[in-house]
């Protein structure tokens, strides 16, 4: 993936932690976040089909 690519997606990332944590209910201080932004539909299906909770 493209580097300019990569910080878009980060910056989407973040932005959204950002709305959840302003809009819905508080998310930065309660636990650690992970966010994944996939490309599509089939990337996401792929990890979740070979990725465990841990």
């Amino acid at each position: 993936m493209p580097p300019q690519r990569l910080a878009l997606y980060a910056t989407f990332s973040d932005m959204f932690v950002e709305l959840v944590d302003r809009e819905f209910f508080r998310v930065k201080t309660r636990f650690p976040i992970q966010v994944f932004v996939l490309e599509d539909t089939g990337s996401w299906l792929t990890l979740a089909r070979t990725s465990t909770v841990q």
